[in-house]
């Protein structure tokens, strides 16, 4: 059995008993020869019901940028403005993340941003509300606070 289905099991068993659980986000781990590739995927709502895909991946892999925010719409239903950044809001702060250096080649409905250095800041204790620039719109997705906590332990799987 892999170690990260024992991992989940644990934590149902475990956290299940005290408290209901919220969706688990799909976290997974992948060594290659060139590093190590961490990575946490939920599928999540906006407000008008379309679905998206938020893959968190931290990277230990030679020319990867660190730590990326990969956000998947459904093809014709979404198309991000590549060059605009993702605004990520809590009701304190405030960022502004610019893409990776692989979104141009990405599809029209994906977008992956460069978040390596917000990480660390962003709240556990409230929703994110990122900001998507799309061709016909801006749409917002709340990340909920579990999502959060999820990258930050992504962030130091490997410590």
């Amino acid at each position: 059995m892999c170690w990260w289905v024992v991992r989940v099991v644990s934590l149902v068993l475990v956290w299940g008993t005290i408290a209901p659980l919220p969706a688990l986000a799909i976290y997974s781990r992948v060594e290659e020869p060139q590093g190590i590739l961490f990575r946490s995927q939920e599928s999540l709502r906006d407000r008008s019901g379309q679905s998206w895909q938020v893959v968190f991946r931290y990277a230990k892999l030679e020319g990867m940028t660190p730590v990326t925010l990969r956000l998947v719409g459904f093809p014709g239903a979404a198309e991000f403005l590549h060059q605009e950044p993702l605004q990520i809001d809590t009701d304190r702060d405030e960022w502004q993340v610019f893409e990776s250096p692989v979104a141009p080649r990405l599809s029209p409905h994906v977008g992956e941003y460069d978040v390596t250095a917000i990480v660390p800041q962003l709240p556990t204790t409230s929703s994110l509300k990122l900001r998507l620039s799309l061709s016909k719109e801006v749409q917002v997705l709340r990340i909920p606070p579990f999502l959060v906590e999820e990258w930050q332990r992504v962030t130091q799987a490997d410590a």
